[in-house]
């Protein structure tokens, strides 16, 4: 009798199959959406197992049902980026632009004041527009020559003037006039790279003030 009914116990059980190749033989109590609660063949009146559904390939029910569990990766936390660096608190006072002025905090800048504070920073991209700027601004003086060079125009043109009623300073009435639009093309570039080296400069400085903002 004993022989007949050891097949019978054994097949009123449920299997569990584990992913990693194990059986375990008992009594599913309980399948929740995580879990699944039963207790083993051998400790029926011993404490409940549970068993994440992740691990369990399928179950075999004591009726012969079987019950096959999808297999979801586990979801990991990605790696950080060794290479991110947090951005740093603001330190520095709030810069903005309104007009040809800048606003520091509650004081009000000119030009010269806000590159240095902006030099102040060491922020190599700062200071390459910073400096650029202040070339362009040393150089947009040129567009004073204008100045010289109109005058200059306006004598030769006079002087040209003078001798058109003379036959025999025709050459030299000519040269005058040549000399006269060579110094007023002169006074004209250099208004005009005068103008350039402005828009240039304001754009530089704009372009520093801009990445204090986002940096600092």
């Amino acid at each position: 009798m004993l022989i007949i009914l050891m097949p019978i116990k054994v097949f009123s059980q449920d299997t569990l199959f584990l992913r990693n190749g194990e059986q375990q033989i008992g009594k599913v109590f309980e399948i929740s959406p995580n879990e699944v609660k039963y207790k083993k063949n051998d400790t029926t009146d011993g404490p409940t197992y549970i068993e994440l559904k992740t691990n369990i390939s399928k179950i075999k029910y004591k009726n012969g049902v079987v019950e096959e569990f999808e297999y979801i990766k586990p979801w990991n936390k990605p790696e950080e980026n060794k290479e991110f660096k947090p951005v740093a608190l603001k330190k520095h006072t709030e810069m903005k632009q309104v007009g040809s002025r800048f606003w520091y905090g509650d004081k009000v800048l000119n030009e010269s004041e806000m590159q240095d504070i902006l030099l102040g920073t060491n922020y190599p991209q700062i200071t390459n527009h910073i400096q650029t700027s202040k070339r362009q601004r040393g150089w947009q003086h040129i567009g004073f020559a204008a100045v010289p060079c109109g005058l200059a125009s306006v004598y030769f043109l006079s002087e040209s003037a003078g001798g058109l009623f003379s036959n025999q300073n025709a050459t030299k009435d000519q040269q005058y006039e040549d000399n006269a639009k060579l110094f007023a093309l002169l006074g004209m570039a250099c208004i005009t790279t005068s103008i350039i080296l402005k828009v240039k400069r304001h754009k530089n400085n704009t372009a520093a003030l801009k990445l204090y903002q986002q940096n600092f």
